[in-house]
C-alpha cells in the first residue's frame, strides 16, 4: 500500500519550504515580539507606546482618532490597521492583547486631540469607529492565522509522510517544533460516514455542531467531522502525535515512549466522541522509524480485514485478528478456502445470512433481528448452508472453517 493510500485523501506538500515557513519565532519571550507593534507596560498586558513611539500599529491608531473626529472617510487607514493586525498574528500575539492596544490607543489619541472647537457628535463617531475596526482587526488578524495554520498543517502532512515513506528528515521535524520518537504505534483509523443534516439537528440534544468552515463557507458534514478529530487527536494525542487523516480516516503515528504515550483505547474512545459516531480502528505497536512503512501496511490489512468481515467498530491489534490475517497469505490453502462458499453464490440471503451471523458474533437473536427473521427461520437458514457447503454452523469446527472461508472469500473476490 503506498503512502498516499495510507493518508487516506490528504495531500502532503512536498518540498522544504512549506516546512521552513511555519518555523517557530524563536526563544523571545511574548512582550518582546510585542515591542514591534506597540509597548507593553509594567502595570497592563498592553499599554500605550512611549512618547514618539512609532510602529505600524499605532500610527494607524493614530491617523483612525484623527479621522473620528475629522469625520473624514477612515477606509483607508483601516486596511493599514488591518495589515497591523495581521503582522501581529504572524508574530504570535494574542488577538485580546491586539484589541486592547487598539481602543487603548485610539481613545488615548482622541482625547490628546479633542479641543473645545472639536465639531458634535465625535464621540459618537469615535465609538462607531472603535466597533467598526473591531470587525476589521478580527478579520485580518483570523484570516493571517488561518493562513499560517494552514502552512503548519501542511508542514505536518510532510514530515508525517516522510516518515511513512521511510524518509524522515529530523530537521524538518525540528523546523515544526516535532521531536521525533525513536519508535511509533501506528494506528489505521476508518472515520464513519458524515452525518445528515436530519442527525445534526438531533445532536442539538447532546451539544453543538459546527456548521461552517473556518473562512465562513459552509462547510460539509464530512470537513466538521475531521477538524472535530483532528481537534481531538492533538488535544489527547499531545503536541508530537502525527496523522494524515482525510474524511474517511487515514494513518496516525503516535510516539511509543512510554512518558508520552497516551492509551490507544482512550484515544479512540476521544476519537469516536468527536466524530460522533462508533470509529473502527487497528494498530500496529512500537515501530522502530525505519519499519514505519511496512507497519502501516499491516495495520491498514488488518483494518481492511475488519471492515470486510463487518466486525463492530472499535480498536483491534494483532493479537486479536492473528488467526484471519495468517489465513489471508497466499498460498493453496487460501485458494481451496476461497471456494468453500461457492455453492452460496446462487443463494445470496444464505451468503448475507452467513456474514452477518459470524459477525455478530454467532448470537442467533441478534442476528435474527438484524435480519428481521425469527429465530426459528434463522436457524433454517444455517442448516441449509450446512447443507450446502457441507460445513455445519452450528459445530465448532464447520463455523471456524466457515469464518476461514469467509475471510479467504473476501479476498479473492477483490481480485476479481
Amino acid at each position: 500500500m503506498t503512502t498516499a493510500a495510507r493518508g487516506r485523501g490528504t495531500d502532503p506538500v512536498p518540498g522544504d519550504e512549506r516546512v521552513r515557513s511555519v518555523r517557530g519565532i524563536g526563544s523571545a519571550s511574548l512582550s518582546g515580539r510585542m515591542g514591534g507593534h506597540f509597548s507593553v507596560g509594567a502595570s497592563s498586558p498592553v499599554s500605550a507606546p512611549p512618547p514618539g513611539g512609532d510602529t505600524p500599529l499605532t500610527r494607524a491608531c493614530r491617523e483612525l482618532a484623527a479621522a473620528a473626529l475629522a469625520d473624514a472617510d477612515p477606509t483607508v487607514v483601516t486596511a493599514r490597521l488591518v495589515e497591523a493586525a495581521a503582522a501581529c498574528a504572524r508574530e504570535g500575539v494574542a488577538l485580546g492583547a491586539v484589541h486592547r492596544a487598539v481602543f487603548d490607543n485610539v481613545r488615548r489619541e482622541f482625547e490628546q486631540l479633542r479641543t473645545p472647537a472639536t465639531p458634535a457628535g465625535a464621540d459618537r463617531r469615535l465609538w462607531e469607529t472603535l466597533e467598526n475596526i473591531t470587525v476589521a482587526v478580527s478579520v485580518g488578524y483570523l484570516d493571517e492565522a488561518r493562513t499560517i495554520g494552514a502552512q503548519h498543517h501542511n508542514a505536518l502532512d510532510t514530515v508525517t509522510a516522510s516518515l511513512l515513506g521511510g524518509i524522515a528528515d529530523p530537521t524538518e521535524a525540528d523546523d515544526c517544533g516535532i521531536e521525533l520518537a525513536a519508535s511509533y504505534s501506528v494506528l489505521a483509523v476508518a472515520l464513519p460516514p458524515p452525518r445528515t443534516d436530519s442527525d445534526a439537528a438531533q445532536s442539538f440534544r447532546t451539544g453543538p455542531v459546527l456548521s461552517a468552515a473556518p473562512d465562513g463557507r459552509r462547510e460539509s458534514g464530512g470537513g466538521q467531522m475531521l477538524r472535530r478529530v483532528r481537534a481531538a487527536l492533538a488535544e489527547r494525542g499531545g503536541p508530537n502525535v502525527l496523522s494524515l487523516l482525510g474524511r474517511d480516516g487515514g494513518t496516525v503515528l503516535v510516539p511509543a515512549s512510554a512518558s508520552s504515550r497516551p492509551d490507544m483505547a482512550h484515544l479512540v474512545v476521544a476519537l469516536t466522541e468527536a466524530a460522533g459516531a462508533p470509529i473502527t480502528a487497528t494498530v500496529v505497536t512500537a515501530a522502530p522509524r525505519v519499519e514505519l512503512p511496512a507497519s502501516a501496511d499491516c495495520a491498514h490489512e488488518l483494518l481492511d480485514m475488519v471492515r470486510r468481515l463487518r466486525m463492530d467498530p472499535g480498536l483491534y491489534r494483532m493479537a486479536d485478528l492473528a488467526l484471519e490475517y495468517q489465513i489471508t497469505r497466499p498460498g493453496p490453502g487460501l485458494d481451496h478456502l476461497g471456494t468453500v462458499l461457492d455453492p452460496l453464490d446462487a443463494q445470496p440471503k444464505l451468503l448475507e445470512t452467513l456474514r452477518c451471523h459470524i459477525g455478530n458474533g454467532l448470537n442467533r437473536q441478534r442476528t435474527a433481528r438484524m435480519l428481521d427473521l425469527h429465530t426459528n427461520g434463522l436457524d433454517y437458514r444455517l442448516r441449509r448452508i450446512g447443507r450446502l457447503t457441507g460445513h455445519d454452523p452450528g459445530d465448532a469446527r464447520g463455523i471456524c472453517y466457515l469464518r476461514a472461508a469467509l475471510v479467504a472469500r473476501s479476498y479473492r473476490e477483490q481480485e476479481r
